[in-house]
């Protein structure tokens, strides 16, 4: 298809009352009429023909592992001698065991092709195990497991020129490809570039190649399919480098055997979990490996290969030109392009250049062929582990789409946070014709979805996601876990791969997907069409429409509504009164009524509406809000012209590609209605757009108190408008950080010009408002506050008050687990039994996160009853009486939380901070001097006691708490004890002592204390810096630092770190700052660490701990 440029639409296109009192004013600056045309189409792009033709922006792209998917031909299961004891007798457990091959082939997909498995789903596009050989043998698993682990996944590969007879015959996979086209399914191979398969017994024996320690031991592993860990033990790693030279040889590949090279470190040359690199970058010619040549030589393809492949090339001209070659001979749509970020881009390019190519050949060669008259490119995606939502190099280096790991594991966002959502993807999706990305929720390597969200909003909001999807075989029917430990995440994954549960299936759940799929692939729309926010009156509605200049689709939806309920959804953006339209979810139709029509939302709150598309299109665009005067510019199809009229005077006709202005010599702050009528000989159709003139000299801003909310040190506001057909944006969620005015104590940002009638969301740390369920606050032209209590309103001067903490004495602390409800936004509402009013106003306040999947919030003791809610009606918990301080939610129980914060106690004098004079009263406790004793004076001593911190005078007196004459841990445990409320073990803490410094003696500093240097020092002194373990496997990794006393240390995301190799990142800590957050450079779910609290110098922060880095 062609992804035609989505222009901004002003105003939501409805039907509206002319207000013929209001000054017209325009005019018409282009008279002559322009003949209709279609937008000229870029080289190699297609243009829909209809609603249900395929599209890459609507891709539904169904992931299965071949080997766990069914199995088609049992003569196939042990090829190669695999899982087979002495005897040639199926060792038992051989289809259970989690490393094996269980059985699933090329015949099995096919077969669920012609059942119309797919079809049922809505699936559009297979994503399929890499075909090719795998090596033979099997290797050990890793993760503290001990069983055999065989390639039955097509990430070791042997030989890229034939199947693996596990999988099949060629004719077999050819026999898949055309069985797929035939039903509209475009095939997409998983391949990869970067590495070959380890070294196995099994194909070291069959193909001569390695040696052994002792052979005989070695060969008694070929039969067992656990207890196989001691196998390298009699492998010779360390000796005769020209056996070794006889498998790839080392100007293939780097992989440190005898002969070979060692790894070459970073992304580009290291050997991936040991796996021999391929040398793609290097443009030297080599041969065919030794190994191969041979093979081919005893299965006769010998002379046809060396001929068609040639006997001298690069090591990625010979890959790619193997890869291409089951492009050209089947006709594969696409690949999935594994570890895309250990191979240099050029080899990317390369390889979808040749790829092209040879689809065209494919289409050539074969015209009588389902699928040679598709008009799409070859496509590729690729695997960039972290890769999110985002237009990186690898778009300009042969990738179509990448993988979006945004929401891996957990799901899309609630139906409160669904929205933001779509409306930041289809903005940047659907505005470039030249991006797209993959989305999933569930895959082989990370974690499934299953278990952490409900799977059946899922099968609504996930496959209604714009731009592409990828669900994994599976999210459909309630596939489970294999039964054992997980090693997902990064792991090996066989605990995320369990066999398809064909006799098990979740029928309800796999009908809800199927029903949602379908309508997916009807509509175009649905990926790769403008999205926008309609009303209903429950649930999130929203409409996508689509135009490319030949194909018009138009869908409006609702879901997460109250099930079984009458909904009452606006439709008039879409369709006029009159129309009868079709709830697609269960095949019930309405008539359009005052723009509105009423649909059951079925057991699963899900509305599906499709209705008959107009045959006119047409569009004013322009900037809403604007200065002096505007040119607007007419967008018409399907009518030779249309009239139009501006706030009710005289109508004139337009044409399309026409333009003419509004608001010269007008009035600031009016608002124009332009009115558009336009008729064929089917039908007429009128549209209404808004524009308004806007004052130069007069700004909007919106305020954020924070010290009613205590979100952390960077606010985001995300300023939309989507009153007209697409979004528009101020950036992409969670928008743009607010700046901090110490004059007044809020957060402010300054509203865009052309954003000022939209809406806006507040968010900090994992906390946002409006919360679940709720469209972003209302802006308007007049500067706004967020007050605490949720109160929005006008802004007159009103000022933030520094953040205090609440008297233990006299206030409750409550923790919630989020852990098994996956709230987006744990949110909280509380009271007073017997009181009708809340402490705050419903749905609540957002929760603070606490630690990991905990939460916290913090409120006056009279209030002993809360409901836990997303910040909805719909998922919530029931009222629950509080049992006291300090207790925690968890899954249905309260208990009490061991783990609660030490909350500090207000010390009431001495009043004021003091200097350390002679003569003061000193607060025992107080180190920081600033008159009051909290956790930070705790902090200090243990700063202090590392030599982070230097404590001198008053301070150390203060710190002192145990009065022996020497600070020690012990003084900051008496810290934590006084603030406890806990009198046995605070010592002298609390108590007001006069200092005298001429008469006071300090007490013994630790060995470790700070000490002056006593000559000039010759190199530069050692830096502070905190280590960071990049185990989310960011490509770019920031660092983002501030103090309790200073939130505007550094800008988000902050700075750069430094690479210290083996994937660990150091920065060094500013001055003061006490606090970290480690980032990919947006930040966001999945691409940032928790706020995180520095606990010295020399540390490393793996996963949420600090331990100790030694290099």
């Amino acid at each position: 298809m062609q992804k035609k440029t989505i222009s901004v639409l002003l105003c939501l296109a409805m039907l509206l009352s002319m207000f013929a009192m209001m000054p017209a004013n325009a005019v018409t600056t282009d008279t002559q009429p322009a003949a209709a045309s279609v937008a000229a189409q870029p080289a190699g792009a297609r243009t829909v023909e209809s609603p249900d033709d395929f599209s890459w922006d609507n891709a539904n792209v169904y992931f299965l592992l071949t080997d766990r998917f069914y199995n088609g031909n049992t003569s196939n299961d042990h090829s190669y001698g695999r899982t087979l004891d002495q005897s040639g007798r199926p060792i038992s457990g051989w289809n259970t065991n989690p490393g094996t091959f269980h059985g699933g082939d090329f015949a099995g997909v096919t077969k669920k092709l012609e059942e119309g498995y797919f079809d049922k789903l809505g699936v559009n596009a297979i994503w399929i195990s890499a075909p090719y050989e795998q090596i033979h043998g099997y290797v050990t698993p890793g993760d503290g497991f001990d069983f055999s682990h065989y390639s039955y996944h097509g990430y070791y590969v042997l030989d890229y020129t034939e199947t693996d007879a596990n999988f099949g015959t060629r004719q077999e996979f050819k026999t898949l490809v055309d069985t797929a086209h035939k039903h509209g399914v475009r095939v997409v191979m998983d391949i990869v570039m970067n590495h070959a398969g380890y070294n196995t017994i099994k194909d070291m024996i069959e193909f001569n190649f390695g040696s052994f320690k002792n052979k005989s031991a070695a060969e008694s592993y070929l039969y067992k399919i656990n207890g196989v860990n001691s196998l390298h033990d009699y492998i010779d790693y360390d000796n005769s480098p020209s056996t070794w030279g006889r498998w790839w040889g080392s100007s293939w590949v780097r992989s440190g055997l005898p002969g070979y090279s060692n790894d070459g470190g970073g992304d580009l040359t290291s050997c991936l979990a040991g796996l021999p690199d391929f040398r793609t970058e290097s443009t030297n010619r080599v041969s065919v490996p030794t190994f191969l040549q041979e093979k081919w030589k005893k299965e006769g393809t010998y002379n046809t290969k060396m001929s068609k492949f040639g006997s001298s090339n690069t090591v990625s001209d010979y890959i790619s030109s193997w890869l291409a070659d089951w492009v050209e001979t089947y006709g594969v749509d696409g690949f999935r392009c594994d570890t895309a970020k250990h191979v240099e881009m050029a080899s990317w390019k390369k390889l979808k250049t040749k790829c092209s190519a040879a689809l065209k050949k494919w289409r050539q060669n074969n015209p009588t062929a389902i699928g040679a008259n598709w008009d799409e490119d070859f496509w590729m995606t690729g695997e960039a582990w972290g890769h999110g939502l985002g237009k990186s190099d690898y778009y300009n280096n042969g990738f179509d789409s990448m993988i979006n790991f945004s929401f891996s594991g957990v799901g899309v966002p609630g139906v409160g946070g669904i929205g933001g959502t779509y409306q930041s993807y289809a903005s940047q999706i659907n505005n470039d014709e030249n991006f797209n990305a993959l989305t999933y929720i569930s895959s082989h390597d990370s974690n499934l979805a299953k278990g952490k969200t409900d799977m059946f909003w899922q099968g609504s909001a996930f496959q209604l996601m714009p731009g592409a999807i990828q669900p994994y075989y599976g999210d459909e029917s309630g596939r489970d876990y294999v039964k054992m430990n997980f090693d997902g995440d990064g792991g090996s994954g066989h605990s995320l791969r369990s066999d398809m549960n064909w006799n098990s299936m979740n029928t309800a759940l796999l009908t809800h997907w199927q029903k949602v799929g379908t309508f997916r692939r009807n509509h175009v729309a649905v990926g790769a069409g403008r999205h926008a926010n309609v009303s209903a009156t429950s649930g999130y509605a929203f409409s996508r429409s689509y135009d490319d200049g030949v194909t018009s689709d138009g869908i409006i939806a609702v879901i997460g509504a109250n099930k079984n309920a009458s909904v009452e959804v606006n439709v008039s953006s879409m369709w006029g009164n009159g129309t009868t339209v079709k709830n697609a979810y269960d095949g019930t139709t309405a008539v359009v009524s005052n723009g509105k029509v009423k649909f059951n939302s079925g057991a699963q709150g899900t509305i599906l509406i499709e209705g008959p598309q107009s045959t006119i299109s047409m569009n004013i665009k322009g900037e809403y809000g604007f200065y002096n005067n505007e040119t607007v510019s007419v967008s018409l199809r399907g009518a030779d012209y249309a009239m139009v009229s501006v706030n009710g005077g005289t109508a004139f006709r337009v044409v399309n590609g026409q333009t003419f202005e509004i608001g010269q010599g007008i009035d600031v702050d009016t608002v124009f209605e332009v009115e558009m009528t336009a008729t064929n000989s089917t039908e007429t159709l009128k549209k209404s757009f808004s524009f308004k003139k806007k004052d130069p000299n007069k700004k909007t801003l919106v305020y954020f108190d924070n010290s009613a909310y205590n979100w952390g040190s960077t606010i985001n506001a995300y300023i939309y408008d989507e009153s007209g057909g697409s979004v528009k944006e101020n950036a992409a969620w969670p928008g743009a950080a607010m700046t901090y005015d110490r004059s007044v104590g809020l957060y402010v940002i300054e509203v865009p010009d052309n954003l000022t009638n939209g809406n806006v969301i507040f968010s900090g740390g994992s906390s946002r408002y409006p919360g679940e369920m709720e469209k972003g606050l209302p802006i308007g032209e007049d500067n706004k506050i967020l007050l605490g209590g949720n109160k929005w309103e006008p802004y007159n001067g009103q000022q933030g008050q520094p953040a205090t903490q609440p008297d233990p004495s006299k206030s409750t602390t409550v923790y919630f687990d989020n852990s098994s409800s996956s709230f987006s936004t744990p949110t909280i509402y509380f009271w007073k039994k017997g009181e009708s009013a809340g402490g705050v106003s419903w749905p609540g306040v957002p929760m603070e996160r606490y630690k990991g999947n905990v939460y916290k919030y913090t409120f006056e003791s009279k209030y002993n009853c809360c409901i836990f809610s997303n910040g909805n009606e719909q998922t919530k918990t029931g009222d629950l009486d509080i049992p006291g301080n300090n207790y925690i939610y968890n899954n249905g129980s309260w208990s009490a939380y061991s783990d609660a914060e030490v909350v500090t106690t207000p010390v009431t004098q001495p009043t004021v901070p003091i200097d350390g004079s002679d003569g003061e009263k000193v607060l025992i406790g107080d180190t920081n001097l600033d008159g009051v004793i909290s956790i930070k004076d705790a902090t200090l001593i243990q700063h202090f006691l590392v030599s982070m911190k230097k404590l001198t005078g008053a301070a150390l007196f203060a710190a002192n708490v145990n009065m022996d004459e020497v600070v020690n841990i012990k003084d900051a445990t008496s810290i934590q004890y006084f603030l406890a409320a806990i009198s046995s073990g605070k010592s002298h803490c609390g108590e007001t002592v006069e200092y005298n410094s001429g008469s006071y003696v300090e007490p013994t500093q630790p060995v470790t204390q700070y000490v002056e240097p006593t000559q000039p020092v010759t190199q530069a002194p050692a830096k502070n810096y905190v280590y960071f373990k990049n185990t989310p496997s960011w490509q770019n990794v920031m660092v983002y630092f501030w103090s309790d006393d200073n939130l505007q240390m550094m800008a988000w995301p902050g700075t750069n770190t430094e690479s210290v190799g083996d994937g660990v990142y150091r920065a060094e800590v500013p001055s003061g700052a006490t606090w970290v957050i480690f980032n990919n450079g947006s930040g966001g779910n999945g691409n940032q660490t928790g706020d995180t609290k520095i606990e010295g110098y020399g540390k490393i922060l793996i996963g949420e701990s600090w331990s100790n880095y030694n290099g």
